[in-house]
C-alpha cells in the first residue's frame, strides 16, 4: 500500500511538473510574438539641404562647401559692345544686339571690324537701311547714310561680284585682305548704276532713284576698278 501511494504521489507530482513546463514554454512563445508584432521605431531621415555630405565625406567627417549664389550678369551697354574686340564668331551677334537696342553706330562698327568678308558687307546693309527707315520716321535727312549704304553694297560687288572675264577670290584670300587700304574705291553711282550691285534692293534703288535720279549705265564696280583687281 506505501508503494502504491509513492508511485502516485510520484506520478502526480510528474504531472504538475509536466503542466508547468508547458505552461512556462507557452508564456515565453507569448512574449516572443508580441515582441515581433511590436511597430519598428521611426527611422530619423535627413532632410535634403546644402549641407548635405556624401558617404565619403561622411565617414571622413568633411564638411561641404556650400555653393555660391549666382552672380547677376552685367548689364553692357552698346558702346561697350563695339569697342570689346570682336572674335570671327562674335561680331555679327553683338552687331545684331547693339542693331536691336537702335545703336546703329556701335553695330556699322562691329561689321567694319569683318570687312571685307561678304557677311560682314550684308549686315552692313542690314544695319544702314534700318537707320535710313529711322531716320525718314523721324523726317530727317537720310543722304549720309544712303551713301554708305550705296558705297559698302559696290565695294561687296568689288570683292564677291561675279563680272565677266575676272576670277573670284577664295574665301581664306578675302579674310587675308586689309580692308583700310581699299575702303576709298569710288563707286560712281552716274556710272555704275544698281542694276549689278547685288546687295542692292528694289527700295534701295527706289530710295537711290528719289535722291539722285536715274543713273545714265549700269555697270560692274569690278570694271570700273580693273586696275586695283588685278593688284590682289
Amino acid at each position: 500500500m506505501i508503494l502504491i501511494g509513492l508511485s502516485i504521489l510520484a506520478a502526480i507530482g510528474l504531472l504538475v511538473l509536466i503542466v508547468w513546463a508547458l505552461h512556462r514554454n507557452q508564456h515565453r512563445k507569448n512574449e516572443e510574438s508580441v515582441d515581433r508584432n511590436l511597430p519598428l521605431p521611426p527611422i530619423e531621415l535627413k532632410q535634403a539641404a546644402v549641407t548635405e555630405m556624401s558617404d565619403i565625406e561622411e565617414m571622413l567627417g568633411i564638411e561641404p562647401e556650400s555653393s555660391p549664389a549666382p552672380r547677376p550678369a552685367p548689364s553692357v551697354e552698346p558702346a561697350e559692345l563695339a569697342n570689346a574686340p570682336a572674335s570671327p564668331d562674335q561680331w555679327l551677334v553683338r552687331s545684331r544686339e547693339c542693331l536691336a537696342q537702335g545703336d546703329f553706330e556701335a553695330a556699322l562698327e562691329l561689321c567694319n571690324s569683318a570687312l571685307p568678308q561678304m557677311g560682314a558687307f550684308r549686315q552692313s546693309c542690314v544695319v544702314l537701311r534700318a537707320q535710313i527707315r529711322d531716320l525718314k520716321k523721324k523726317r530727317q535727312s537720310y543722304t549720309g547714310a544712303l551713301e554708305q549704304l550705296y558705297l559698302l553694297a559696290a565695294q561687296a560687288d568689288f570683292f564677291h561680284g561675279k563680272t565677266p572675264n575676272t576670277k573670284t577670290l577664295p574665301a581664306n584670300t578675302i579674310k587675308q585682305i586689309d580692308y583700310s587700304a581699299w575702303k576709298s574705291l569710288s563707286s560712281p553711282y552716274a556710272v555704275l548704276g544698281f542694276e549689278h550691285v547685288s546687295l542692292l534692293t528694289k527700295t534701295d534703288a527706289k530710295w537711290l532713284v528719289q535722291q539722285w535720279g536715274e543713273p545714265d549705265s549700269h555697270s560692274f564696280m569690278r570694271e570700273l576698278h580693273l586696275a586695283q583687281w588685278d593688284s590682289l
